[in-house]
């Protein structure tokens, strides 16, 4: 009984000491229902340790990524990161542990280079803050460790497929996270390219200790980078095992299940040089130091301007039509028809459109932000289509309910939106894939539903 104690109590310490942790995992594009894409894999990587992951096509290998990152809801088993239960983990905190180079970004906005390395910090940044001297001086590092610096204020349309996989990696590293998950990170890159990531790959793990897991088809520079091979194949852990046995006759024939000659078997030679630490200038952006203000101050100054500026927008929008009332006779006569004309129909109605046009101005810089994609609006995801559905519900339902009052409509328009967003919502969360392009497509079915 004492001996089972302590080989418990080791094993958790041996886990906690590890970066990832992968017990019994199993996924399923169909749910519990369908067949599993793989099942029961297991297997832990030390921190600062190199492994790469080999497979043949559709063994999962993408697949398993996102289920460590988070972007897909695995059918069963665990994922540790640092001792923590992935699924416990809040966006947030995740996006602090682990930085994810996927192998394909898809339509990608006409951002400048410098602000797409910039999202790498958005799991540090706080509401109405500023970009700290921190978050500033991880762009410019990550900038020059990639070697990006040199076209930082170019449009990320204009660049070639290598120079924009050199961007995605450098705003990975500005997410400064412990653990780097690369999905087929030499695509588009040329030979001299690949050398140069791996170098770059190497330099994180000497000088920061990071975590590397790569997925590749390259099995030369696989036995160059990593330290470890982990085999997926047949949906399930075929090989895991140190380098030199991975990459042996017998581990490749039962990943790939054909005969690798002695001449294609790869070799464990690194074929290139890191270079000294680059150092980052203090002067950021050529900007002079400032004392940053607190978050908090920032927030109630922030608070204190929008508020002044719906007074005085909706105050002046209000006095405006036909007739004219001037703000001086206004405050004069405060019984007068004016008065009541104003307080009673043209405020309201001026405060409600401002919030209403607000509002879908900040839904729609929170969407294009979340998903990174401009076609992200609040018409194309089907609230606009479904604020107006439930605006003209409310406005028929007070024909026959005269006492209800203006207030219905906005309810209306508002629970439209609501329903609408549900919809879309429900629509994404029945697929497993968690791809934009599904959110859009419910969205804008939704738009052309509300109005029929």
């Amino acid at each position: 009984m004492i001996n089972t104690v302590h080989n418990f109590e080791k094993e958790k310490k041996l886990e906690s000491e590890c970066a990832l942790v992968v017990e019994a995992l199993s996924f399923s594009w169909s749910g519990t229902q369908g067949s599993d894409v793989f099942s029961d894999v297991s297997f832990k990587i030390a921190r600062g340790e190199h492994v790469v992951l080999i497979g043949p096509n559709g063994a999962g290998k993408s697949t398993l990524l996102h289920c460590m990152a988070g972007l897909l809801k695995y059918k069963s088993g665990n994922v540790h990161i640092n001792g923590r239960d992935a699924s416990t983990m809040t966006r947030r905190a995740l996006a602090r542990e682990i930085a994810f180079l996927p192998q394909n970004w898809g339509s990608m906005p006409a951002m400048r280079v410098r602000d797409v390395v910039a999202t790498g910090r958005y799991p540090y940044f706080t509401m109405f803050a500023p970009a700290t001297r921190e978050d500033k001086l991880a762009v410019e590092e990550a900038m020059a460790i990639t070697d990006t610096v040199r076209f930082a204020d170019r449009r990320i349309n204009e660049l070639s497929g290598g120079e924009r996989q050199r961007v995605m990696l450098a705003a990975a590293i500005a997410q400064n996270a412990p653990i780097l998950l690369l999905d087929e990170p030499f695509t588009y890159l040329d030979p001299a390219g690949q050398a140069e990531f791996s170098a770059v790959i190497s330099k994180l793990q000497q000088e920061r200790g990071v975590t590397v897991l790569t997925v590749t088809h390259d099995l030369q520079r696989a036995a160059s980078d990593g330290s470890r091979v982990i085999g997926l194949a047949n949906g399930r852990l075929e090989v895991d095992a140190a380098a030199e046995e991975g990459f042996s006759r017998e581990s490749l024939r039962r990943l790939f299940g054909c005969e690798f000659s002695a001449s294609l078997l790869p070799t464990s030679h690194r074929t290139f040089v890191v270079e000294e630490p680059i150092q980052v200038e203090a002067d950021i952006y050529g900007q002079p130091e400032v004392a940053e203000s607190p978050p908090c101050l920032s927030f109630i100054g922030w608070a204190i301007l929008s508020v002044l500026l719906f007074g005085l927008v909706t105050f002046t929008t209000a006095l405006i039509g036909s007739p004219f009332i001037s703000p001086v006779e206004l405050l004069r006569n405060v019984d007068g028809v004016d008065f009541q004309l104003f307080s009673a129909l043209r405020l309201p109605r001026s405060m409600t459109a401002f919030l209403v046009g607000s509002s879908l101005s900040v839904a729609g810089m929170i969407f294009q932000a979340m998903f990174r994609n401009p076609l992200a609006t609040p018409y194309t995801l089907g609230v606009s289509g479904g604020a107006s559905f439930g605006a003209a519900v409310a406005m028929l339902a007070s024909v026959s309910l005269p006492y209800v009052g203006a207030v219905s409509v906005q309810g209306g328009a508002f629970l439209g939106a609501l329903l609408s967003m549900l919809i879309v919502y429900g629509t994404f969360h029945a697929k497993s894939r968690t791809s934009i392009s599904t959110v859009l497509l419910a969205g804008v079915g939704a738009v052309f539903y509300f109005p029929a």
